[in-house]
């Protein structure tokens, strides 16, 4: 168990990639926050049923205060933070010459700048205890 007393937030994690990035840290041993706009209470249960400890957490990552609102509520639930996975993402495929301003704004939104809220937060809290881990996923 190589993360065992190691605290992870994963966006993106109620389905897909990301559950399955949340799984194997609770595998390893760490304490999982699973966060996502949709309800998580599936992953949580299947990590909780192989023995792993996880809860979800609920958040718009394009709203920076619900961003910080996520990072205390792990603090306060586990008591540190210590791997954050940017790993919510969309896309609004289409050609870029009839691709709506709209639906650019939504992916940059999602993609960028709720990673860089994510991470923002995150490093606040990492560099007082001099340590974490930030992983960023990206997709073709």
């Amino acid at each position: 168990m190589r993360l065992e007393g190691k605290v992870a937030i994963v966006t993106g994690a109620s389905r897909g990639l990301g559950k399955g990035i949340a799984k194997k840290l609770a595998e390893e041993g760490a304490k999982v926050v699973i966060a996502d706009m949709l309800p998580a209470d599936e992953a949580v249960a299947e990590i909780t049923a192989e023995g792993g400890t996880a809860v979800s957490y609920q958040v718009n990552i394009t709203n920076q205060e619900e961003v910080q609102a996520m990072v205390a509520f792990a603090v306060e639930k586990f008591g540190t933070l210590d791997i954050m996975v940017n790993n919510a993402g969309i896309n609004r495929d289409g050609m870029l010459h009839k691709m709506p301003k709209e639906n650019w704004d939504i992916v940059i939104n999602v993609d960028l700048t709720g990673t860089f809220y994510c991470t923002q937060e995150a490093i606040k809290y990492m560099r007082g205890k001099n340590y974490g881990r930030v992983i960023n996923i990206s997709s073709g």
